[in-house]
Parts: C-alpha cells; structure tokens; sequence
C-alpha cells in the first residue's frame, strides 16, 4: 500500500497542478505541496515495498527508493529556487508526471512495461521546457526532444522484443544486434555523439529551472531501466558481445573527449552545463562495453550522482542569473565575492560528479572506465571526463576578481534588513511564531536571492553526503536490478 499511496500522490499532484494552472500562484503552491507529500511518501515507502497490478507485479528496491527519495527532493529544490527566481509555468506538473511515471519504470518487474514507463515519464519531462508563454524557439527545442525520446523508447522496444525473455537460445548475430540496437537507444536518449544537438539545444534554449528533470533525472530513469534489462538479458552472453562492445566503447570515448572540448570553448554556463551532459552520457554509455558485472552496480552509482550534480549546478547558473541578470562567463567578474555561497555549491556539483579517490562517483567512473577501455586507457579517459572542469576553474578565476558592471549592478545573498518592529522580540511563543512567518514573507517578498542560494546550497550538502556513502548507495546500487522479474509467491 505504501507504493500505492505514493503513485497516488504523484497523480494526485499532476491533476492538480494541471487544474490550478488558470489561477495566479495556484500550481506553484499545489505543486510545491504535492512534492514534499512524494518526498514523504518515498521515505516513509519500506524498501520492500511490492504491489500487483493485474499480472505486473510493481517491486521496490532500495535503490529505486533511494532514487525517487533524491530525486523528489532535487526537484522540489528547483521549484523552490524556480519561483525565487521568476518560476517556471509547468514545471511542478512535468515534475510530479514524470516522478510518478519514473517509479512505475524503476518498480515494474517487465522489461518492456518499464520502458514504456520510462519512455512516458521523458514525455512528461519535456513539458517543463516549453515554459510560459511559448515561443517558437522553445517549441522548437521541446519537439526535438520530444522526437529523441519517441525515437529512443522504441528502438528500446524493439531491443527487448528482438532478444525476448532468454538470450542463450538466440544466435550472436542476434544478441549482438539487439545489444547495438538499445545502445543506439541510450545514445540517443542521454544525448551522446552524434546525437549530441538536440540535448545541446534544449539545455542552451529552455529555462534553466527545466534542465534538471527533462535532461538529468528522466534521462537517468531511462539508463537505468535499459542497463537493467541488459544486465539481466543479453549480459550473461559475454563471449558474443566483443563486436558490440568496442563499438559502443569508441561511441563513449569519442562523447566524452568531444564533448569536454566544446565546454571548454562556450562561455555560456547553460551550455557549458549540457556539453557536461553529453559527456556523462558517454560514461553511461561504457557501462554497456564493459564485460565485467562490476560494471552495473557502478553505473547506477554513477546515475544518482550525475543527477544530483547536474541539478545543483543547474540551481548555481540559476543563481547567478538571477542575481547578477546574466550567465556568461565573461561578464560575471566578482560573482565569488557577492554570492560565495553559490561558489561553494558549484564546487560540491564537481566533487559529487567527478569526486576525489575513494568517493562513490570517482569509483563508480573509474570502474566504468577500466572495465570498458583496460587499465592504461581508462585512466586517460577519467582525464578527458574532467576537460568540462575548466570552464569552472575559468569562472572562479574570473569571480574572484573586482566586480564588473553586471555583478556591481546585481544583487548579493546577504540577507535584507527587516524593519525595526520586525526585529522585535516577544516574549509570547504565539507572537513569535506569527513573527517568524512574517518575516519569512516579508524576506521573500524583498529580495528572494538568499533564500534561494540556501536551499541551493541545502541541496548541495544533501548531494555531497550520498556522495561520500550516507544512505547506503553502494549497497543499493549492487542489489536487485529494475525488471529482475517477480518475487517468488507473488
């Protein structure tokens, strides 16, 4: 019942959001509350957790619970800082969409249920990129994505039909095409060469405040449920993959150096972000060229924190928009010394995406790396991983620097004076709780920039403990993978 509750929860909030979309703050306040219901559901939802739908049977494991309490977390994170920040029309109704969609794909026992779940749940996401009002660039960018994840779900489709339900019956020729066939599916739903624009576009064009969910978390949802039915199907098959495995391993190589030496090119922090994107799809990528089963505990590490990193980075660009009212490098001289706050989560975002030895995510990449490439390559291709981090170190260089117009014209996260009776303190608890929601109000309706660097800031400390191991990533990551089949007696 406790998975029920919480897919009733995300379509509770759905409709919501979708019904209070004609009135004035009505589906941010329905969306924000929808969302913190999902994070409380997923907490209180035990890790064995089943439920039947007719004959699907839905299980969770810890890690897809481990996934969904992050992710609802995250994006609640961005709808927060998103209405600090000028908010974001349908983001709360993509976001609850695409979570409920997300914990069918990441819970349902079929392989091909959890595609089209995932497939669905991408769908759902890419809503959140056409923001308010819609303009033909955004539409544009939204329909290219819309095609990449159609094209993407079915090639999966076909992928899992192609193999069925036993692998070692079927000739190499056979599985090797079906494991080329749902590669070229990730590929083309994580946005790795050459099927890099349409991610590239939508990151460089949509609001900021939709990156997150339509181009990290419901991407990660896909990877997920694709690497899962190939460690269960096509896997256990090793020596009929060497082919398809180096082909993938070049495609992942070739993403990864390609798309860090554009990064280091842009000086917009959008695009900066989603080149960081592509090359991340790459290293999922490597999780299919390796033969080694070490390699699907590390992928699923390694998908948690590419999300998590990706969304605080998201929530910092956001930040530095919003208080300095632009996102090129060039113009933001002294950022770090106006909102070091910011500073400090864009150096957690690198710390949980590419980590320092004996870190999950480090581990996990290096895992992918080594078991894909061997030893000698798999170092240099941690190296070309890291080629996104210069733009970085670029902008830090650049913030600490004396402030320029944009920055000096901006506004910085010290908080805003309160009126004098404001400061006032009463002695009565009831005052001063009625005080203390006034002057959140009050802060909120003044200057909402420290407000959001906190919750930025909250998100990332949050990011960096799953990081280091709080929460028992490395355990769930090596359990029970999406589309193990039902439970025994179910």
């Amino acid at each position: 019942m406790a998975l029920l509750a919480l897919l009733i929860v995300a379509a509770a909030g759905t409709a919501g959001t979708f019904l209070a979309r004609g009135r004035a703050g009505g589906a941010p306040g329905v969306g924000i509350a929808a969302l913190a219901g999902f994070v409380i559901a997923a907490v209180a939802m035990p890790a064995d957790a089943t439920l039947a739908v007719g004959a699907a049977q839905l299980v969770v494991t810890p890690y897809a619970r481990l996934w969904l309490i992050a992710a609802a977390v995250a994006l609640l994170a961005v709808e927060l800082v998103s209405r600090a920040h000028g908010g974001q029309r349908n983001l709360p109704f993509a976001a609850l969409g695409g979570l409920g969609a997300a914990a069918v794909a990441l819970t349902v026992t079929d392989g091909a249920a959890a595609i089209l779940a995932a497939t669905a749940a991408g769908c759902l996401g890419l809503v959140a990129t056409l923001g308010g009002p819609i303009t033909m660039p955004t539409l544009r960018v939204s329909a290219d994505g819309l095609r990449s994840v159609a094209v993407a779900g079915a090639g999966a489709l076909l992928a899992v039909a192609w193999i069925g339900d036993d692998a070692i019956f079927l000739s190499s020729g056979a599985v090797a095409a079906g494991v080329l066939l749902m590669a070229a599916a990730l590929a083309l739903r994580l946005g790795a060469v050459p099927f890099h624009v349409p991610l590239a576009r939508l990151v460089g064009t949509a609001r900021l405040a939709a990156v997150p969910l339509a181009a990290a978390w419901l991407p990660a949802a896909f990877a997920i449920v694709a690497l899962g039915w190939a460690q269960l199907g096509p896997a256990p098959v090793a020596g009929d993959l060497t082919g398809p495995r180096l082909i993938v391993a070049l495609v992942a190589v070739v993403t990864i150096f390609a798309a860090g030496v554009v990064a280091i090119l842009d000086d917009d922090l959008a695009r900066v972000l989603g080149y960081g994107l592509v090359a991340d799809g790459g290293f999922v990528l490597l999780a299919l060229a390796g033969a080694d089963p070490a390699v699907w505990p590390a992928a699923r590490t390694w998908l948690l924190c590419l999300a998590l990193s990706r969304t605080v980075m998201a929530l910092a660009i956001l930040g530095l928009e919003g208080a300095d009212g632009t996102r090129h490098g060039r113009e933001l001289h002294g950022w770090l010394r106006r909102t070091p706050s910011l500073g400090i989560a864009l150096a957690v975002a690198v710390l949980v995406g590419i980590g320092l030895p004996g870190m999950l995510p480090f581990e996990a990449r290096r895992t992918l790396a080594v078991l894909a490439v061997g030893e000698p390559l798999g170092a240099l291709v941690l190296v070309l991983g890291a080629l996104p981090l210069l733009p970085l170190a670029r902008l830090a260089w650049v913030g600490a620097q004396a402030p320029g117009p944009a920055v000096a014209a901006g506004r910085s996260e010290r908080p805003v004076m309160l009126p004098a009776d404001e400061r006032e303190a009463p002695t009565a608890w009831r005052a001063r709780a009625r005080q203390i929601v006034r002057r959140a109000a009050l802060a909120w309706q003044l200057d909402r920039v420290p407000i959001a660097s906190a919750v930025t800031g909250l998100l990332a400390l949050a990011a960096l403990a799953v990081a280091l191991g709080v929460g028992g990533l490395a355990e769930a990551a090596a359990g029970r993978p999406p589309g193990a089949g039902p439970l025994p007696g179910l």
